[in-house]
């Protein structure tokens, strides 16, 4: 059914998905809310899944951070907060 390279690739899908969801967290705060499983062992499993994703996003940016073709560069929080402003202001007319 599944070759030895699909489910490496699905297994890679799986590892970038949970890498992404990291970062959302990371950058936003949002993060799946598990407490809505009420099956503990598929939330523990999803927690682990989440955990490994945190795990790897942190050894990307370690990664990067150590090489010489990327550079660090900080966001303006003045760009963000307009940003924002114009977003909850425009939205509310």
């Amino acid at each position: 059914m599944f070759g030895l390279g699909s489910l490496f690739r699905l297994g890679v899908e799986a590892a970038l998905v949970s890498a992404f969801l990291a970062g959302v967290q990371r950058s936003t705060g949002i993060t799946p809310n598990l407490n809505r499983i009420q099956n503990k062992d598929l939330r523990n499993v999803l927690k682990q899944y989440l955990e490994f994703g945190e795990y790897a996003f942190d050894f990307a940016v370690v990664f990067f951070g150590r090489s010489e073709f990327f550079e660090r560069k900080r966001r303006s929080t003045v760009l963000n907060n307009n940003i924002l402003y114009y977003y909850f202001t425009q939205a509310n007319t």
